[in-house]
Parts: C-alpha cells; structure tokens; sequence
C-alpha cells in the first residue's frame, strides 16, 4: 500500500503588483497588487473553489495578505499571518531594476549571475538563510496540523516559494529561482514521510 499523506500543501504567489510591472527586485519593500493582480487571484480562487482547505497562511506583506483575503473569498477558513513567510530580503537591491544594479553594482551583479547563491550578493539575505526560516514554518505547520492529509495552503511570493519547493522535492538550488511562479501561479505539494511529491504547478 502506497504510503499515506502527512499533508496536502499549496503553494501560491501573490497576483502582479506595481514593482512587478517595472521589473524591480524587492521582498521587505511592499508593492499593492494592479487591477491585473486581483483578477489574476481571483481567477486562481476559481480554480480552486472546490477544495476544502483547513488553513490558509500568509506573509504580512500586502500583497499576500490581499491575495489571501480573496483566495478566503471562496475558502472561508481560518487566516493566519506569519513573519517567516516573508520575501528574500533583497536590502540594497529593493526597488531597484536590473538595469540600475548592474550599473550601481556591477561586480555583485556578476557574482550573482554566476549561481553562487552561499553568499547575499545584496547584502540581504543568503539563500540558505531564506531556506531555514522556511523549513522551521513548514515544521510548524506539520506539528500544527495532524490530520493525515489535510489541505494547507500558503499565500506568499516567488522566491521564497520556490525555495521551499525545492526543499520539499529535495531538489537542486540552481540561482535563486529554480521554479518561476507566475503571478497568482500554483504549487500543489503532497507532503509524505519520505518528502514532497508536486502534483501540479501552474
């Protein structure tokens, strides 16, 4: 018999903001979603009306927890906002366009082209950094929520989405950004004993 699942994870980035429009770098800096972004979610929620999600939480910034307001449109379940669902912390690099770091930065810009994420080429956080504070979250929720195989899902951003995932595959960290999720795009995780299983990501 195949193995039961611990749980059922979704994981969601936020609908198209402003900054994302310009094409600037940011995680601690916040940005509201366009027009554009709220339809994008609210047609993500569509999808997903169906499920019976247990929990829904979210990062502080405006734009997950507005995306986790209208995802809660169809879900009506209990919200929670956590700290460690956060984006990378870009720090000199906020706000900014690639075009403006490489001329301000170009030798950081380089080192993080070159793949090397050991190190926070923006003086921000390191991957590794954003990998633990996602590993301890994720080992919250597992002791939070018993239930075998219940669904939880996250609304957060990009970066920090992509490297839980690749934690939960046990896959390789190849840039900051080994899974691209589009705005409003979608995760969907079986979580076992043995790891995580993506069942879809769209």
């Amino acid at each position: 018999m195949f193995p039961q699942p611990i749980l059922n994870l979704l994981l969601i980035r936020h609908g198209q903001t402003q900054a994302n429009v310009e094409g600037r770098f940011y995680g601690r800096s916040d940005s509201e979603m366009t027009a554009e972004g709220q339809a994008q979610v609210r047609a993500t929620a569509e999808r997903l009306k169906e499920l019976d999600v247990a929990h829904l939480y979210a990062s502080p910034a405006i734009r997950a927890t507005h995306t986790a307001e209208i995802l809660n449109e169809q879900w009506n379940t209990q919200l929670t906002i956590d700290e460690r669902l956060w984006e990378i912390d870009h720090n000199r690099w906020e706000l900014m366009t690639v075009g403006e770091i490489s001329a301000k930065y170009p030798q950081d810009w380089a080192n993080f082209l070159s793949g090397d994420m050991s190190k926070a080429h923006h003086g921000g956080e390191t991957q590794a950094d954003v990998s633990a504070r996602a590993a301890d979250f994720l080992e919250h929720v597992k002791s939070n929520h018993s239930c075998q195989g219940e669904t939880i899902a996250f609304a957060a951003h990009g970066g920090l989405l992509s490297i839980m995932l690749c934690d939960l595959l046990g896959a390789e960290k190849r840039g900051w950004w080994p899974f691209r999720f589009q705005n409003a795009g979608v995760a969907n995780v079986i979580l076992y004993e043995f790891g995580g299983v993506l069942v879809g990501f769209e």
